[in-house]
């Protein structure tokens, strides 16, 4: 995605580590 999103209570900015932001996000939500 070309811009930031949320995912879950974090703002997530495609990049390294990404994918692993995202799912930490998920889980800890």
């Amino acid at each position: 995605m070309p811009l930031p999103y949320r995912a879950g209570m974090a703002v997530v900015v495609p990049g390294p580590g990404h994918a692993l932001r995202i799912a930490e996000s998920m889980y800890v939500t």
